[in-house]
C-alpha cells in the first residue's frame, strides 16, 4: 500500500509493482523504464514529466491521473482505464492503448504516431494538435472528440465510429474513410485530397473551405453538407446525395456528378 506518498524523483526502473496501490502518489519526473505495474492502481496520481518507457500498465487504473508530459513510448497499456487522464504533451508513440477506456482524457498535442488503438474508447477526448500518424484506430470509438489541426496521415480507420467529431483543419490526405459515419462532424479547412470516403456518411457535416480534390466521394450520403468555398476539383460524386448540401463559391473541374441527387434534389444525368 503505497496511497499518496511522495516518490517524485524516484528510481523505479524495473521494478516490480504488480497491483500496488500508488492512489494519489506524487511519482513526477520518477524513472519508470520497464517497471511492471500490471493491474496497479494508479488513481488521481501525479505522473508528470515520468519516463514510462516500455512499461506495463496493461489494466492499470489511471482514473483522472496527471501524465502531462509524460514518456511512454512503446508502454503497454491495453484495457488501462485511462479515463479523464490528462496526457497532455505526451509521448505515446508505438505504445500499446488496444482496448484502453480513455473518455474525456486530454491527449492535446500528445505524439501517438504508429499506437495501437484497436477498439479504444475515445469518446469525449481532447486530440488537439495530436499526431496519429500510422496509428490503428480500426473499430475505435471517437464519437464527440476533437482533432482540431492534428494529423491522422496514415492512420487505420476502418469501422471506426466517429460522429460528431471536430476534424477542422485536420489533416486527412489519401486516407481510407470509407464507409464510416462522420455524421455533424466539423471538417471544416481540413485536408482531404485524394481520401477515400466512398459510402461514408458526411449528413449535416460542415466542409466549408476543405481541400476535397482529388476525393472518391461516390454513394456518399451528404445531405445537409454544408460545402461552401470547398475545392471539389477532380471528385468523384457519382450516386452521391447532396439533398440540401450548399454548394456556394466551391472550386469546381473535372468534378463527376453522374447519378448524383443533387441540392435541388434532382439526379444529375450522366
Amino acid at each position: 500500500d503505497l496511497r499518496a506518498v511522495d516518490l517524485s524523483g524516484a528510481d523505479l526502473s524495473g521494478a516490480l509493482l504488480e497491483g500496488a496501490n500508488l492512489a494519489g502518489s506524487n511519482l513526477s519526473d520518477s524513472n519508470l523504464e520497464n517497471t511492471n505495474l500490471f493491474i496497479a492502481n494508479l488513481e488521481d496520481a501525479q505522473l508528470t514529466s515520468a519516463n514510462l518507457t516500455e512499461a506495463n500498465l496493461r489494466a492499470v487504473n489511471l482514473l483522472g491521473a496527471d501524465l502531462t508530459g509524460s514518456t511512454l513510448t512503446d508502454a503497454d497499456l491495453a484495457i488501462a482505464y485511462l479515463e479523464k487522464v490528462d496526457l497532455a504533451d505526451s509521448n505515446l508513440s508505438g505504445g500499446n492503448l488496444e482496448g484502453a477506456l480513455l473518455p474525456e482524457a486530454n491527449l492535446e498535442n500528445a505524439d501517438l504516431s504508429q499506437a495501437n488503438l484497436f477498439l479504444s474508447n475515445l469518446q469525449r477526448v481532447n486530440l488537439d494538435g495530436a499526431i496519429l500518424e500510422d496509428a490503428r484506430l480500426t473499430g475505435a470509438d471517437l464519437t464527440n472528440s476533437g482533432i482540431i489541426q492534428g494529423s491522422l496521415n496514415g492512420a487505420e480507420l476502418e469501422g471506426v465510429a466517429s460522429r460528431n467529431m471536430d476534424l477542422q483543419g485536420a489533416d486527412l490526405r489519401g486516407q481510407n474513410l470509407a464507409n464510416v459515419d462522420l455524421t455533424g462532424s466539423n471538417l471544416s479547412g481540413s485536408d482531404l485530397s485524394d481520401t477515400n470516403l466512398s459510402n461514408t456518411n458526411l449528413s449535416n457535416t460542415n466542409l466549408s473551405g476543405a481541400n476535397l480534390s482529388g476525393a472518391n466521394l461516390s454513394g456518399a450520403n451528404l445531405t445537409g453538407a454544408n460545402l461552401s468555398r470547398a475545392n471539389i476539383r477532380q471528385v468523384n460524386f457519382a450516386g452521391a446525395d447532396l439533398t440540401q448540401a450548399t454548394l456556394s463559391d466551391i472550386t469546381i473541374g473535372n468534378t463527376n456528378f453522374c447519378g448524383a441527387i443533387m441540392p435541388d434534389g434532382i439526379e444529375k444525368v450522366c
